[in-house]
Order: structure tokens, then sequence, then C-alpha cells
């Protein structure tokens, strides 16, 4: 579901369905809403969604294969358009890769840029994988004044941890705390 604003004039609340044509199995796409797909993570942020595909490894042990991101194109009240902005590359994807039990995300868009934060739980250990994508290098957003010369995925190495027996309910992205 969807708010926009506060005040009386403003569009009420909306519940968004992707919708995308019907291609065969072997260009399936990652958007699920369905409970018979537990292999995809659906996150949301800022007219933005990332779509975490992930494989049976053994029994309950996932690793993810495939990471979408996905702009909502549109009017107010539903009517949007979901479009494939672009795919994690499959290289960063094995580098990062890890076997996991439970996952959950965060997506934020900002300063023209996505970043999609998963934080992962293996045999009570907790890992963090950050990924963000430059919409203006991706030519996802036109600008002229901005020079194309970095890679448009990049990986932002989070030390490893160990935190261990951490009860975590979910994870934000926050600009307004200042230290």
């Amino acid at each position: 579901m969807l708010a926009v604003g506060q005040g009386v004039n403003d569009h009420p609340p909306v519940i968004l369905r992707p919708r995308f044509d019907g291609r065969g199995v072997e260009e399936r796409l990652a958007v699920g809403f369905s409970t018979s797909d537990a292999n995809t993570l659906n996150i949301f942020g800022d007219d933005y969604m990332a779509i975490v595909r992930s494989a049976n490894v053994d029994g309950q042990v996932k690793v993810f294969g495939c990471i979408e991101v996905w702009r909502l194109n549109g009017g107010a009240g539903g009517g949007g358009i979901w479009e494939l902005v672009s795919k994690v590359p499959q290289d960063l994807v094995n580098r990062v890769r890890k076997p996991y039990v439970a996952i959950m995300g965060c997506l934020e868009a900002r300063d023209r840029i996505v970043r999609v934060i998963l934080v992962s739980n293996f045999k009570g250990m907790w890992g963090t994988i950050w990924f963000s994508f430059d919409l203006v290098k991706g030519g996802a957003i036109a600008h002229p004044c901005i020079r194309v010369d970095s890679p448009l995925w990049k990986w932002i190495p989070i030390p490893e941890t160990r935190m261990e027996g951490l009860n975590i309910a979910g994870i934000t992205l926050s600009t307004g705390l200042k230290l």
C-alpha cells in the first residue's frame, strides 16, 4: 500500500499491483506476489522496487541468484507501470552471495543513486550486503553535467561483524541523523 501526502486534497492510499506481459518460463521475471514463490523477496522504496530471486540449496538454506531494480512509472491511483531499470551483474552476485535461511532488505533512491541493503541470517550469524546503482550513469536519468566513467553497480563492503543471537525485526536507511 502506498500513501502520498497528508492533506485533504492529496491522493488516497492505493495498493500497487505490478503488471507484466506474459513471457515464457525462460524469460520469467522475478516478480512474485504469489504464495507459491517463496524464493522471491520484493523490497519497496521511493517509487522503486528491488526483487531478490533465490534458489534452494539444501532444505531451508537458500542463496540469491538475481537482484533486479524496477521503477514505478505512471500516474496516481494505482495506474503506474513497473519498468525494469537494471539487474546486478552476475559476476558481482557470484562474488558476494552467501547462504541464508532468513533475509530482509531495504531500498532507498536518493541523489540519483538506488541503494539496496540485504540482511541475512545463516546458522544464527547475521550478514549485511550493500549494493548501489547509479541512475544517471545507468541511463535511467539523463543529465548532461555528469561524466560516465565508473561502474553502474557498486558493492559496498561491510566489515564482517560475526553478530550472533541478534533479534532484528527490520532494517532502514536514514539521512536525518547527523554525527
